[in-house]
């Protein structure tokens, strides 16, 4: 009956020492996972901020478009008021419309990316929640274990259990644990990369967009600074033509007033 007695004692012993290793692997396990989860949301709320950035920046870039938009708009409007022979479709009127086409098209373009960038956003603030559940998780996980792991024969509040095998059909194995664990870090690592390349479809649309509409910004007004000097040539040249006509003119009266004057001669009294 001693025997039997040392043997329930040694094995109890055992059996608690095997308990308390396995709890301290499962601490190091889940700990190791819950710094694998903080990580990984550190980064993921970074993205977050990074694309929100970059969102702001190509909000800006189509609203950067409606004042130009206005100026092309007015500039064809006001030189349709153009009369007579100056009512003519000139360059300066192909390439304001020109620009009135690309900025529409910039801003549609524009208008995609931000679509885009809030699909992306969506994405990342799921992932981002499903870290956060999932590192609470980890957390109730440790607190549970590191109680058990403190506890001993002589820790207060312990009392027999009858049916101390009891077993809930709807807990997960430790592999589906950490699967779990793994698709999430998976999928919250896919999002960000996916959100570092909208930054960078977002960066390269702006600054290819931008790059366009100087382009024709300058082509529009070289073509306002060529009709200009078309029209400054030809008045020069009409106010040049109007002269020589004052001058024939005062030319022919000088002569119409010297004939006058030597007719009066004529008809004086002999």
């Amino acid at each position: 009956s001693k025997q039997w007695y040392q043997r329930r004692v040694r094995g109890t012993k055992t059996k608690q020492a095997e308990i308390n290793r396995q709890l301290q692997d499962r601490i190091t396990t889940v700990s190791y996972w819950k710094q694998r989860l903080t990580t990984e949301h550190a980064s993921i709320c970074q993205e977050i901020t990074n694309l929100n950035m970059s969102k702001q920046k190509t909000q800006q870039a189509l609203a950067s478009t409606e004042l130009p938009t206005e100026v092309a708009g007015n500039c064809l409007k006001n030189r349709e008021g153009r009369e007579a022979i100056d009512l003519v479709q000139d360059l300066v009127d192909d390439e304001l419309i020109a620009e009135l086409d690309l900025l529409s098209e910039v801003q549609r373009l524009m208008q995609t990316r931000i679509l885009d960038t809030d699909t992306r956003l969506r994405n990342l603030n799921d992932c981002k929640n499903a870290l956060e559940l999932d590192i609470r998780d980890k957390e109730e996980c440790l607190r549970l274990d590191e109680h058990c792991y403190k506890l001993n024969n002589g820790s207060a509040g312990l009392q027999q259990v009858t049916q101390h095998t009891l077993y809930d059909g709807h807990t997960a194995t430790v592999d589906e644990h950490e699967n779990f664990s793994q698709q999430n870090l998976e999928k919250s690592e896919i999002a960000r990369v996916m959100s570092v390349l909208q930054r960078e479809l977002n960066d390269f649309s702006i600054n290819k967009s931008n790059d366009e509409l100087q382009k024709q910004s300058e082509l529009v007004g070289a073509m306002f600074r060529q009709r200009l000097k078309e029209l400054s040539d030809a008045k020069t040249g009409l106010d040049s033509q109007l002269e020589k006509t004052n001058q024939e003119i005062s030319s022919v009266e000088d002569s119409l007033h010297q004939l006058r004057e030597a007719l009066r001669s004529k008809d004086g009294p002999m």
